[in-house]
């Protein structure tokens, strides 16, 4: 009888020199794995120190952030977050902040300055944590920046106030209500109706010491000069000289 010779590599392996291949093999993937996050973490290490140098910058100088703050103020008030009349806003935090009292100037200042931040929301609050960093020294600093940068919206708002006219055939009354209107910053733009033909305005309204008056004008929309008016004696100081646009 012949007896077959098996070859080695085809000889039953034992029990455990296979749990231990298994083993050595779970062992190199675990060694790849740390081997991959170690690179990603020193690859993206200068990146994640940028971000995080961002996160602590600040727009307020070193002077302002050394001085001591009162304890958290929450007003009454909601906060800015970019959409609303920021003149409005503002007269509106001023008043509820004229409750807290002060030591000093400085600590007035630094505590104006962390309840204004404290108070933008939204794209108010990126607005902000955008501004250059050590750009605001004082709350005058942080209201010129914040007023510019939304005096879009201030614009918006109250611009009829400076545009409103009094159209054809429209009551002295009904017009007068559309321009008190117009001064509260609650109506709507004007957007003509399709199809229809703009009206000439029969008055300009002016404003001039103090004074809201209003000058006729003729019927291609031009003010007339002071000759061709009938005014009331005494009064002709209120009105100006001006040609319709």
């Amino acid at each position: 009888m012949k007896i077959r010779q098996v070859p080695l590599t085809e000889q039953p392996r034992p029990a455990h020199f296979r749990r231990l291949t298994t083993k050595l093999e779970r062992v190199n993937r675990r060694l790849d794995e740390v081997d991959s996050k170690v690179h990603r973490a020193t690859s993206s290490a200068p990146e994640l120190t940028k971000a995080l140098a961002d996160t602590r910058r600040s727009p307020l100088t070193r002077r302002l952030r050394q001085i001591e703050l009162h304890e958290r103020v929450r007003l009454k008030i909601d906060s800015y977050t970019g959409e609303e009349d920021p003149k409005k806003w503002l007269t509106a935090f001023n008043l509820a902040m004229r409750r807290e009292k002060y030591k000093s100037y400085d600590e007035r200042e630094a505590n104006y300055c962390q309840v204004f931040v404290e108070h933008m929301a939204k794209d108010a609050l990126t607005w902000f944590s955008n501004l250059p960093a050590e750009s605001i020294d004082n709350f005058d600093d942080l209201t010129n920046a914040f007023l510019k940068h939304y005096s879009m919206h201030m614009t918006r708002i109250t611009r009829n106030m400076f545009t409103t006219t009094q159209t054809q055939g429209e009551p002295l009354r009904s017009f007068m209500e559309r321009f008190k209107q117009a001064n509260t910053g609650d109506m709507p733009d004007s957007v003509p109706r399709p199809g229809s033909t703009p009206q000439r305005p029969l008055v300009r309204l002016q404003v001039q010491g103090g004074f809201v008056t209003k000058t006729p004008c003729d019927s291609g929309g031009r003010v007339p000069p002071l000759s061709e008016l009938h005014l009331p004696r005494g009064r002709p100081a209120l009105l100006r000289r001006e040609t319709w646009r």
